[in-house]
């Protein structure tokens, strides 16, 4: 405790007499619990590292964050200006050609710490373009999703206004989960198609007192209208798909006030096709990493859980991220850092559905926005959702990124 009050004095001085050291080759500037070289470094090597302190107390340190890339080669997250090997295939690539431009996309990594827009992920050997055929590393933890083609490309149109009603087509990652209960159908549950096969969602979602579940929905958007339009442009009807494997995370513990390991995988019947209106969302890129404070994040849904009327249409809200310690005095719960606080004040964290995506929105070098999911819908203060006034507590994605691919590989 002293050495940790020690080091934030230190920290708030080095600030106040303005010495902040630059950022070197490939360095971001994130909190220091996020870098895993930081525990290498001794207290006065942290000091001179010391880059900024999120909501006065927590350090930030300039910190290489390692990434993976499309190539399967082992990368740090830099400035797409300072990549060699990106730059050079840029010169050489046609950026109008619409595989190419997916290609590139990808590489986005942007740390959550970071509002630049120009983070990539920068491997030290050239690019091997949309013909390649790359050869997935043997251990599957660091798999890049085959399926995931696409990912986060939502409608350009998107603007954040809190609790408005979606586009068609907007967060086309968006599912509902359909239970049976005593011959009868209904939505109770939200989740997140993050490939043609796989939908997460929250474990208490995997509930017999809610029904059984038995398919998930894709591609709904006013869940009392067989078939959705918008002036002269009409949606597909939703896609109806089996479930052919539940998957809870082996930590979740049914009735347990705390909810921590809330997450499952839906594994479905069958592969959907994408289209303008099914489409999957991006998994982080960097592990164990949070959204700053100020960055503004997102959920979408139907309002489908058991504190609130749900709605029929889709609709989108923005709320951010407070600290687990302030939390903390707020929700009578010890919280770990796989569970991620949103809301509070006059934000209403329930606009999405239990199981449901929290997400955030990066932009590419070429000005496209690529959304990625951050959380899992999971409980709020007396609720399993949250209320207006009161945060709720999500699922940190991230966290659980080796047991994902492990569990879809």
């Amino acid at each position: 405790m002293e050495t940790s009050r020690t080091l934030v004095f230190l920290v708030q001085l080095s600030l106040y007499l303005g010495i902040v050291l630059c950022a070197g080759e490939g360095e971001v500037c994130v909190l220091i619990r996020d870098c895993k070289s930081a525990w290498t470094l001794s207290r006065e090597e942290l000091v001179e590292r010391i880059c900024d302190y999120e909501d006065g107390r927590y350090p930030k340190i300039w910190c290489q964050v390692p990434c993976i890339s499309p190539d399967y080669e082992k990368g740090v997250c830099t400035l797409a200006e300072k990549c060699e090997s990106f730059n050079n295939y840029l010169r050489i690539s046609d950026r109008n050609d619409y595989e190419n431009r997916n290609y590139l996309r990808k590489f986005v990594c942007d740390p959550i710490s970071t509002r630049s827009k120009h983070y990539i992920c920068c491997q030290s050997k050239p690019l091997k373009g949309v013909h390649r055929t790359a050869t997935p590393p043997t251990t599957p933890v660091h798999a890049i999703d085959k399926y995931n083609e696409q990912c986060g490309i939502g409608k350009d149109q998107y603007k954040v206004v809190q609790g408005k009603i979606a586009e068609l087509g907007e967060h086309p990652w968006a599912a509902l989960l359909q239970y049976q209960s005593r011959g009868r159908m209904s939505f109770k549950c939200g989740g997140t198609l993050i490939n043609r096969r796989y939908v997460l969602t929250a474990g208490h979602c995997i509930n017999d007192r809610e029904g059984k579940l038995i398919n998930v929905v894709l591609g709904e958007h006013n869940t009392t209208s067989p078939i959705d339009c918008h002036y002269n442009a009409c949606a597909p009807r939703p896609k109806v798909v089996a479930i052919e494997k539940i998957t809870q995370h082996p930590g979740w513990v049914s009735g347990s006030p705390q909810f921590y390991d809330d997450i499952a995988l839906l594994r479905l019947a069958e592969d959907v096709e994408y289209s303008d209106y099914i489409r999957p969302i991006c998994l982080p890129t960097i592990r164990s990493q949070l959204p700053d404070l100020s960055t503004k994040l997102s959920v979408v849904g139907w309002g489908r859980t058991e504190s609130e009327s749900p709605n029929d249409i889709k609709r989108i809200g923005t709320i951010y991220r407070q600290t687990n310690s302030k939390c903390m005095k707020t929700i009578p719960i010890p919280l770990r850092n796989t569970q991620i606080c949103v809301g509070g004040g006059t934000v209403d964290s329930c606009k999405g559905d239990s199981g449901g995506p929290l997400m955030r929105s990066t932009t590419t070098p070429d000005d496209t926005t690529i959304w990625h999911l951050v959380g899992v819908v999971s409980l709020g203060y007396d609720n399993p959702c949250g209320s207006v006034g009161k945060p709720g507590i999500y699922t940190s994605v991230s966290e659980y990124l080796d047991w994902i691919r492990q569990t879809m590989y």
